[in-house]
């Protein structure tokens, strides 16, 4: 609950993290608004590797390497597909 009330001093969020998330999510996709999520994926593998430092919202290295390679996975998809 802790946490919760850090994102409401620090945000203004009222509600749970996956409810906000929710609703962001829904206007994205009404909006047809390409998006990369990867919560379950990011949450099978910090179990494995920590991608975060010590509970932080900072990646740790290999956060960071997570980050790079699924950023750079869309955008050669992306480029393949305006490409043709």
């Amino acid at each position: 609950m802790k946490r919760l009330e850090q994102l409401e001093k620090l945000y203004g969020y009222h509600n749970r993290y996956e409810e906000v998330m929710d609703s962001v999510l829904n206007v994205l996709r009404s909006n047809n608004i390409e998006y990369i999520y990867p919560l379950d994926e990011f949450r099978k593998i910090d179990m494995k590797v920590k991608l975060t430092k010590k509970f932080d919202k900072h990646f740790s290295k290999e956060g960071a390497k997570f980050v790079k390679d699924l950023l750079k996975a869309k955008i050669e998809e992306s480029l393949k597909v305006d490409l043709y």
